[in-house]
């Protein structure tokens, strides 16, 4: 016994000279700059996810942002400097570079009324958690003016499954809710037109808990609107608004909108959207009328019918608005993709922009900028729009900012992993337009 007791501590001694020492952790910090050393000539494994998901490898010696971290800092999200994003183990860092400048920072956004320090937007639509910092550390998108007032349009990729049905499994597809929230706070919007909304009871609750986040980061009360029709696992429009900004009233469907409906009692005919209409007042400052829309989706010659009718609609509802107030502002998916043998989506565009200036009282489709609102397939598209009445005085500028990863990519086909924000959040990106806070009419 005492022969076996001798020859298994020499092993184990031997065993504890020989044996390598796991590496220490490395202390790193999102916004840090880290040099990471591969283990072999592959090179350093790149996941889609913060768990085995290989999708590329990253050269060893490479200098990578990192822009998150996950599970106890033992996962980091990096940003290479030919704008690769995804997922690494901590062990592959070789070297925390301290007080170096940050890599590829993204461009200043179009009509954001300034620069967004540093990589601000890469954070924000990184991650959850990234976001949180960012906004609790009032670094928020900065307006045009101190007195505006935000409009902004998002398609929440069938909110909040993320997926159709009324029943959906575990998908990694339903919208992350505290990202969500946290974006629509970063982005300061007042006022934001939904489109592919469920009304279930799941649905309901999701809207609760976006409303009380909501809550917390301004410290304002938040409210939801949506038209009724249709089932609770289809589709429906409407508005999120600061209710301590603006007073929402003359709620209501908007039929024609539907380029299939008859009348309001087929408002959802074919299991498609109406308009949803609301009047909005900010106190001693700008009232408007928003309808917040849905096209057909398709590339069917009938599908493009079913649109273009929907815009030969819109005087038939304007027009009595307008009598009252002129300040209209149509926004949300328009779904302009044209159609496969036939017009372009840019020829859909044009057309658009040339009808609804003669509808009245006479809109201006607003530029876009970057020209992207949606990926499908890594390619981007157009497809949300923003449409102002031309009597419209507070509008600040002609042209629409577009948030979220489309930005962040500038409106390239994306390579390797689909950015985070598309998968947790939506296909779509928020569409957003400032407007001087006063009623200049």
């Amino acid at each position: 016994m005492k022969k076996f007791v001798a020859i298994f501590c020499i092993i184990l001694t031997v065993f504890i000279y020989i044996a390598p020492l796991p590496a220490l952790a490395i202390d790193v910090q999102v916004g840090q700059q880290v040099r990471l050393k591969a283990r072999n000539d592959l090179g350093v494994p790149l996941h889609e996810q913060s768990f085995s998901s290989l999708f590329d490898r990253v050269a060893d010696g490479t200098v990578a942002e990192v822009l998150d971290t996950a599970n106890d800092k033992t996962w980091l999200n990096i940003k290479t400097p030919d704008n690769k994003i995804g997922w690494i183990v901590e062990r592959y860092v070789a070297q925390v570079l301290e007080g170096s400048p940050v890599l590829n920072p993204p461009p200043v956004l179009p009509g954001d009324g300034g620069n967004v320090a540093g990589d601000i937007p890469t954070r924000v639509w990184t991650s959850a958690n990234a976001c949180d910092a960012v906004v609790k550390g009032d670094e928020l998108l900065p307006r045009s003016d101190s007195n505006t007032l935000r409009l902004a349009s998002w398609n929440i990729r069938w909110f909040p499954d993320g997926v159709p049905g009324s029943n959906p499994n575990s998908n990694n597809l339903k919208t992350n809710l505290d990202w969500l929230s946290c974006t629509i706070a970063w982005m300061d919007i007042d006022a934001l037109a939904i489109q592919e909304i469920k009304t279930t009871n799941n649905a309901e609750n999701a809207w609760d808990k976006v409303t009380q986040k909501l809550n917390e980061y301004t410290g304002d009360d938040w409210g939801v609107i949506l038209n009724s029709c249709g089932s609770s696992t289809s589709q429906h429009v409407g508005f999120l608004y600061n209710k301590d900004k603006l007073k929402a009233s003359g709620n209501k469907e908007v039929w024609q909108y539907n380029g299939r409906a008859d009348n309001a009692n087929n408002a959802c005919k074919d299991n498609l959207r109406p308009g949803y209409l609301a009047y909005f007042e900010a106190e001693n400052g700008f009232d408007f009328y928003a309808v917040s829309v849905h096209s057909d989706s398709g590339r069917e010659n009938k599908d493009l019918t079913t649109r273009q009718t929907a815009v030969e609609r819109i005087d038939d509802v304007t027009s009595g608005l307008a009598d009252i107030d002129k300040d209209i502002v149509i926004l949300g998916d328009f779904n302009t993709m044209g159609i496969d043998g036939g017009i372009s989506a840019k020829q859909e565009i044009k057309e658009l922009k040339d009808k609804v200036a003669n509808e009245t009282p006479g809109f201006n489709l607003l530029s876009v900028q970057p020209s992207c609102t949606h990926y499908f397939r890594k390619n981007p598209g157009l497809l949300d729009h923003i449409l102002v009445s031309q009597d419209t005085s507070e509008l600040i500028t002609s042209s629409a900012s577009v948030q979220g990863y489309c930005a962040i990519n500038r409106c390239n086909s994306i390579s390797g992993a689909l950015p985070q924000a598309a998968i947790s959040l939506s296909d779509h990106c928020p569409i957003l337009v400032d407007f001087n806070n006063l009623d200049l009419d």
